[in-house]
């Protein structure tokens, strides 16, 4: 499954969520169980309630919480949500009309932002999937998580964590082990040469470049959703490993 940065990026409303698949069975998807919305004015918002609607603006801030469930009628997951709203208004058919727009900052259980590969290991997979939750409202944190995935992942290929440099032992960087997994994938690659009955020669590529793209892709696709400012009301992320 492709990343979608739009369905990411969208916000709810009362009666509509975005289309996120079911971290279940991902075969459905999360339906928004409009009943179940519940929203308040934050605190500082409770100041701007004395005001007529139209002294407000754009400003009212608000809290919320709803349900989700999966539409495939063979799991029925549910999952609940919370964030933060705003109060906004529209000038259509000639008059001011308010209306609520909902960001998420926490779901469980999160949908998956991508597939993940057959080959994770499931500790490895359940790290993502945690980052999978942090990624709504903790970007940091959330990359941070990723980083310890492709450490254990660099851990399973045998690429050391230090070298001795200088007599000394210096730690690696995530990078630098990055790398050194790079130049141990020139090397693995190699021709065998097999001679057939018929006496023809066939090359034969061993090639082992499916771990290192599992490494990259798995990081590549967390860090591309925050890199730029995102509709939702948050800070983009700009670390890079």
């Amino acid at each position: 499954m492709a990343l979608d940065r739009k369905l990411w990026e969208s916000h709810l409303t009362r009666f509509h969520a975005p289309r996120w698949f079911c971290p279940r069975c991902s075969k459905g998807h999360l339906v928004l169980q409009a009943e179940s919305v519940f929203f308040r004015p934050s605190g500082a918002a409770y100041a701007l309630l004395d005001e007529e609607p139209e002294d407000r603006g754009n400003d009212l801030e608000l809290r919320f919480s709803a349900m989700l469930q999966c539409d495939y009628r063979g799991c029925q997951e549910t999952a609940t949500v919370s964030g933060v709203g705003q109060e906004k208004a529209t000038h259509e058919s000639g008059h001011r009309e308010l209306y609520v727009v909902l960001f998420p900052r926490f779901i469980s259980p999160s949908s998956h932002l991508f597939t993940l590969p057959a080959a994770i290991p499931a500790p490895v997979a359940k790290l993502i999937e945690s980052a999978f939750a942090l990624s709504w409202g903790d970007y940091e944190a959330c990359l941070n998580r990723v980083r310890v995935c492709l450490e254990l992942l660099l851990d399973g290929l045998h690429i050391p964590r230090s070298a001795q440099k200088a007599g000394r032992k210096n730690t690696l960087t995530l990078h630098r082990r990055v790398e050194l997994r790079r130049q141990r994938y020139r090397l693995q690659n190699r021709i065998s040469w097999q001679q057939s009955t018929s006496a023809t020669l066939v090359v034969t590529t061993v090639n082992s470049r499916a771990p290192t793209h599992l490494i990259f892709s798995t990081y590549s696709k967390l860090s591309l959703l925050h890199s730029t400012e995102s509709t939702r009301p948050s800070i983009a992320l700009r670390r890079r490993l």
